[in-house]
């Protein structure tokens, strides 16, 4: 069954690892890739080795010279019968501006929320929460320390999770399981998860699934989760209430 996915991210970050070396990804000058390019190579694997649709806009879709409104109702066209997102995590993803003004939360916020519109009929439709990936993108250095830290904390070893780096919705999506959570409690005293389960966006670094059978099975992951939703605490506030 195929699905269609829509992809946010952070387009003009160029803290992005340079130097990959796959058959996929185009040949760019040192300080010119992005995570757009990331995009294409998701978007070859969507559109030719799987029964999927890509919904995310092309990279030549014009959108210079739009207002924020113009681009937003485009962007909401396309992900109002998307199925499924994902979420590209790169190093300067989140900006000084408030949540509420950059595109990613909001997109998130779209996904995950019961929206309604009117067809071209007038009559209303509706849309449904869909099925959330977010990948880690590698740095410069092609590393992912700037999100996930391995620690010596125990015989058994941790990963911290740099959540600051993560837009409010996003951080309050991951370990939201309600209840039966497999966790244990290190030798510092914080609370480990384990498991695969404990988030409604399940996160995954780019080598997780930089193939097409790595992100199918992490597709499948994605939609098996969200057939349980009720099991999650999904928050759908880009900001905290005051």
């Amino acid at each position: 069954m195929g699905h269609s996915i829509f992809i946010s991210y952070k387009y003009h970050d160029t803290d992005v690892y340079q130097y990959v070396k796959h058959e996929l990804f185009e040949e760019r000058k040192v300080g010119e890739r992005t995570p757009r390019d990331y995009v294409n190579v998701l978007e070859t694997y969507i559109k030719e080795y799987s029964p999927h649709y890509f919904k995310a806009e092309e990279d030549d879709t014009p959108l210079t010279g739009k207002t924020d409104d113009e681009i937003w109702d485009i962007l909401k066209k396309k992900m109002f019968d998307s199925t499924m997102t994902i979420v590209l995590i790169s190093p300067n993803m989140k900006t000084n501006e408030k949540e509420t003004e950059q595109w990613i939360p909001r997109e998130i916020k779209y996904s995950l929320d019961i929206e309604v519109r009117k067809n071209t009929s007038g009559n209303p439709e509706k849309s449904y929460t869909n099925a959330m990936m977010a990948i880690v993108l590698p740095d410069s250095k092609g590393e992912y320390t700037y999100y996930y830290e391995d620690k010596k904390c125990c015989e058994k070893g941790c990963r911290m999770c740099h959540s600051n780096r993560l837009f409010y919705i996003l951080k309050k999506n991951i370990f939201n399981l309600k209840n039966n959570r497999k966790t244990r409690t290190c030798d510092n005293k914080l609370v480990a998860y384990s498991g695969d389960l404990h988030s409604f966006i399940p996160f995954y670094k780019w080598s997780d699934v930089d193939s097409k059978e790595k992100i199918e099975k992490a597709i499948k992951h994605s939609f098996d989760i969200l057939a349980n939703k009720d099991k999650y605490d999904i928050c759908l506030e880009i900001e905290p209430r005051r």
